[in-house]
């Protein structure tokens, strides 16, 4: 038999992100981040940052926030953080927060913006408490800091 997970196969190593077989053996400890983002480099650079630098963790993306929003409401193991681009094929991240507030109030999430900062202010100003949020390019302590922060009691490898 098969499931729609997305966690750690303990006997390679490798993420599995799609339909695994439900025989192997699961870390279903570590945390859980979802990546919604449109450039693959980008998701290649988070992915590489998360897994350097939180223990366990396992990582779904999604390059559109229509399939992120479907995987979030088939899925009965809901990611621990959501990273957002704004920017989006379809609509854009902040639009998209939206409904994550709205029906996902519990799970955080995060911005990432290749936008100036006073762009970024103007267009979440309907915001009563603004997610954090990064810049792109990403910064490698800025990113840490964060997951520190999300992760708090989580085994970080810094």
């Amino acid at each position: 038999m098969a499931s729609d997970i997305w966690f750690r196969d303990l006997e390679s190593g490798d993420y599995r992100n799609n339909v695994i077989d439900d025989d192997l053996p699961l870390d279903l400890s570590g945390p859980r981040v979802l990546l919604i983002e449109d450039d693959p480099m980008v998701i290649r650079e988070l992915r590489s940052l998360i897994h350097k630098n939180l223990k366990y963790a396992t990582v779904k993306d999604f390059d559109s926030s229509e399939d992120a929003l479907s995987f979030l409401k088939s899925s009965y193991d809901l990611p621990h953080l959501i990273v957002v681009d704004i920017h989006l094929k379809g609509n854009n991240g902040l639009e998209f927060s939206k409904k994550l507030i709205h029906e996902y109030k519990d799970i955080p999430f995060m911005f990432l913006t290749g936008m100036p900062q006073e762009e970024f202010f103007k267009m979440a100003k309907n915001y009563s408490a603004l997610p954090p949020y990064l810049e792109k390019p990403l910064e490698q302590e800025d990113f840490k800091k964060l997951l520190k922060n999300y992760f708090p009691k989580t085994d970080l490898r810094f």
